[in-house]
């Protein structure tokens, strides 16, 4: 007796074991690489928050609480390194990490981004006074005593 139907039932095995194995791959790929991307975007998120909270501190206008109600630093938002530079009304804070997709194998070296961000934390009031004791704000506007419109003409229409 022979079964014409055994055959090919043998052959879709065959066929299931050597695709399974790379569409179990590319699953676990993808899955990985949605990770990846969610703690890159929350990393860059709590970046943004500290260096928010950073720019706070240095124009000392408004202070990070946590949802207890306790005050908290920009290290405890984000393990990042935070630099701030410039002169003290107007300085620039900036930050950097690295995310990895993964500790340790071949993705550790693979799947790497760097995020990089910055802020300028101003003191307008601060600003303003120093502007005002160097003179600067003469009460005409434009700074070229033409009445404020900068184009160096009076404002005759002409």
């Amino acid at each position: 007796m022979h079964f014409h139907g055994a055959g090919r039932r043998g052959s879709y095995i065959v066929e299931a074991a050597a695709v399974l194995p790379f569409v179990i791959l590319a699953v676990i790929t993808t899955v990985l690489i949605i990770m990846f991307f969610y703690e890159s975007s929350v990393s860059e998120s709590r970046m943004h928050m500290a260096l928010r909270c950073e720019a706070g501190l240095i124009t000392e206008k408004f202070t990070c609480y946590s949802e207890d109600g306790s005050a908290i630093s920009p290290e405890d938002i984000w393990d990042g390194s935070i630099t701030s530079s410039g002169i003290a009304p107007a300085k620039r804070v900036s930050g950097s990490s690295d995310v990895a997709m993964v500790s340790r194998g071949l993705l550790s070296r693979l799947g790497r981004r760097s995020i990089e961000g910055e802020l300028r934390a101003a003191d307008p009031v601060s600003l303003l006074r120093i502007r005002q004791i160097a003179g600067s704000d003469d009460g005409s506007g434009g700074g070229d005593g033409d009445g404020g419109n900068g184009d160096g003409d009076s404002d005759d229409g002409g």
